[in-house]
């Protein structure tokens, strides 16, 4: 669901909530309080949150049909109550299972599919694992048209959530799909946290005064949408329901992925620390917003600031961590900020903070970073304090990242390709229990779960021996962004404008060539190529020369792309509904698949990281998976045009199509579809990941201007190439 009419579907259910629980503050404490006590500086909250709860009598009881049951511990063993059915109520089910548990007890699931809510929100209020078969197979949705969140942990409560997705939980209080209260210790594990929204902190998961620990899990996509709403993925809050007595909040992250959440005109679109401690390790922070398109907002992946008068507050240690593509508004960086006034203590360590944005301008770091050794900064105005050359810190420099997608492991991560400055750059001190004088446990593994050889990787990635080398795609200088660039018929000359390198030209091909550019050698940038005659000539883009490879008769359609996973574009054309592959490994292949009048749309539809076999035919998507089996998927008009891509950057292709200037993109992570009006019905779609956040930008040319919708907030537009120029990322 898009930004505009998510607001308005809040706008009408927010009202009674906020109004409700502004109520229920006015009988406790006597009037509401407006304004801000705790938070400095960027923060400028018109209304502070209201706490949830103040005890269970008053609060859980009346909010939630858990009623009946309390915390007082048994004396009997812990059970295992096992889910039987997706119902919401009634025997067999989640809720009721969580009812008639006792302190202690697990609860797990001989079922699988997705859990609907609505009879409101889960209540944990005793001490409790809930053990799902895996996010891929249990999903529990607040229904997102209801004004609940999905789970909501009591105070001083012990709880776990794993292997599951937690989905559509939407309401005006903190905590979209979680709220866990002062003294609670939540773990979230092997989870998704996705597709929630709120009018207050914490879209995905809100920590207020207790312990969060969130492991091999992604938080993602989570909106917090009203101005002065801050951590669109998780808020860490360290005060009373006061707002003014520090009472302490610790969040832990530790191989986990943190991505595409909102803060919408706040701070820390990815995670707002409010005076909590905060350890984040071994994770990657990509493609967070703060920001309101118009400018405000700060800290689009992290916001951090301590209290007042409360030493030992703030205090976040950051480590292994890739934290790139994020977006701040003008008052607040793009990748991490810490408060001016309360900056608490920062320390970060082997860490890659880059491509990151504010205002559309580099902005990595805004404040100062305390201890900083063996990181890659890539803006050098904007890295904190940071030198290069100083204690093994590499600034100014691009990291040379792949897409955000899955590179193996549980989680999503962004690879290192061949060539980065960050390979065999850090500080080997992680590889051993407190080896960095920080108390931090040994870092033997990856985000992925992939061991740390030799002199460890900066960043949550560490390459290994046999890793693949994924790349963007029309990212002529390997810098991890789409570049514009044109071919010129009349000349033969290609024009590129590199996000990093600038301007570039190449004389290659004539009049009639098909453009089929591409990463061919595996080496990060795509190689300037044409299809004639049935010949590839293909001119290598590390200056080794170039390739000339018959392959295919002169009428064939070329269809080039890496069917078999290692990193390298192979050779392809389809003709009478067969395809005919010239693998990079080695060998060919010949399989039929559609019929000749098809439209082929090949492309990682199953995000394994080898291409698919696609084609439409009258609106219906035809998809030969590469791990097995096909599916048909009825999307658009015979008349539209396919424009099929990873929008919602899960490593996963998304069908989409153009029709009369309305794109519409049905998104693979599950979370609906979205419609969006961009250009004229003339325009030339040119899709493609232009801002480097592992997301595909809606965008089009028009008489030689890119009009480029990026999915990091705002629009671009760029006068490159003339009218009668081919664009070449467009549909050749």
């Amino acid at each position: 669901m898009k930004l505009a009419p998510m607001i308005g579907f809040l706008l009408a259910l927010v009202v009674a909530e906020v109004a409700a629980a502004t109520q229920t503050v006015t009988n406790i404490h006597g009037t509401p309080v407006i304004g801000s006590v705790g938070r400095t500086d960027k923060i400028r909250r018109r209304s502070l949150p209201l706490y949830p709860g103040t005890d269970r009598r008053s609060m859980i009881r009346s909010r939630s049909v858990n009623n009946n049951t309390g915390s007082t511990p048994t004396s009997r063993s812990a059970a295992t109550i096992t889910v039987t059915n997706t119902n919401d109520i009634g025997p067999g089910s989640l809720r009721q299972a969580i009812l008639d548990a006792a302190p202690g007890d697990t609860i797990n699931f001989s079922i699988t599919g997705t859990i609907t809510l609505t009879s409101g929100q889960l209540v944990i209020n005793k001490n409790l694992t809930i053990q799902g078969p895996g996010a891929n197979l249990l999903t529990v949705s607040g229904n997102l048209t209801y004004s609940n969140r999905v789970f909501f942990i009591a105070e001083n409560m012990t709880a776990v959530l794993d292997g599951m997705t937690i989905t559509g939980g939407c309401l005006g209080g903190v905590g979209g799909a979680i709220a866990s209260l002062i003294g609670a210790h939540l773990t979230v594990r092997n989870s998704i946290v996705t597709g929630n929204c709120n009018g207050s902190s914490g879209a995905g998961i809100a920590n207020w005064g207790g312990t969060l620990i969130v492991s091999n899990s992604i938080v993602s996509d989570n909106q917090a949408l009203f101005y002065d709403a801050g951590g669109g993925g998780i808020w860490n809050y360290a005060f009373a329901p006061d707002y003014h007595t520090f009472i302490g909040a610790t969040l832990i992250v530790r191989n986990s992925t943190i991505s595409g959440n909102l803060a919408y005109g706040s701070v820390g679109g990815g995670i707002l620390n409010e005076a909590g401690n905060m350890t984040i390790t071994n994770s990657t922070i990509s493609g967070n917003i703060a920001d309101d398109g118009n400018g405000y907002g700060g800290g689009g992946g992290i916001y951090t600031y301590s209290a007042r008068d409360s030493p030992g507050s703030g205090v976040t240690s950051i480590s292994n961590c890739t934290i790139f593509g994020n977006t701040g508004g003008d008052f607040g960086a793009g990748g991490i900020e810490t408060s001016e006034r309360n900056p608490g203590t920062e320390v970060l360590r082997n860490t890659i903070v880059a491509g990151n944005l504010a205002s559309r301008t580099a902005s990595d770091v805004a404040g100062i970073i305390e201890t900083a050794s063996h990181n890659l900064i890539g803006d050098a105005a904007s890295s904190g304090g940071i030198q290069n050359g100083v204690n093994g810190n590499i600034v100014g420099i691009s990291p040379r990242l792949g897409p955000l997608r899955n590179n193996g492991g549980t989680t999503t991560t962004r690879a290192l390709r061949p060539g980065s400055p960050a390979i065999n750059a850090g500080n080997n001190c992680v590889l051993t229990e407190n080896g960095c004088g920080d108390g931090n446990p040994a870092l033997e593994t990856d985000q992925r779960g992939l061991p740390r050889n030799g002199n460890v990787d900066i960043g949550a990635f560490e390459r290994q021996q046999n890793d693949v080398s994924v790349s963007t795609p029309f990212d002529f200088d390997g810098d991890g962004k789409a570049d514009q660039a044109v071919f010129r018929p009349q000349d033969g000359n290609w024009y590129m404008n590199g996000s990093e390198a600038g301007y570039m030209a190449a004389q290659w091909g004539v009049a009639g060539d098909k453009l089929v550019s591409a990463d061919y050698d595996g080496e990060g940038k795509t190689d300037t190529a044409i299809f004639r005659d049935g010949v590839w000539w293909i001119l290598k883009s590390d200056g080794s020369g170039y390739d000339t490879i018959g392959w295919g008769l002169p009428t064939d359609d070329p269809v080039p792309a890496d069917f078999d996973g290692d990193g390298k574009t192979d050779l392809a054309v389809i003709r009478d509904g067969v395809w005919w592959i010239l693998k990079s490994t080695g060998g060919s292949d010949s399989i039929q698949w559609g019929l000749p009048t098809d439209i082929p749309v090949p492309a990682d539809y199953d995000g394994d990281g080898k291409t698919d076999l696609a084609v439409i035919r009258d609106g219906t998507w035809w998809i030969r998976k590469s791990t097995g089996g096909y599916t048909s998927s009825q999307w658009g008009l015979p008349t539209d045009i396919p424009v099929p891509a990873d929008y919602d950057g899960d490593g996963k292709t998304d069908l989409a199509v153009i029709r009369d200037s309305v794109w519409w993109i049905l998104k693979s992570n599950g979370t609906g579809y979205d419609r969006i009006q961009w250009g004229l019905p003339t325009d030339i779609p040119v899709p493609a990941d232009y801002d480097g956040d592992g997301r595909a930008d809606v965008s089009v040319v028009r008489d030689g201007v890119w009009w480029i919708l990026k999915s990091t907030g705002g629009y671009d537009s760029l006068q490159w190439g003339l009218p009668t120029d081919i664009p070449v990322p467009a549909r050749q």
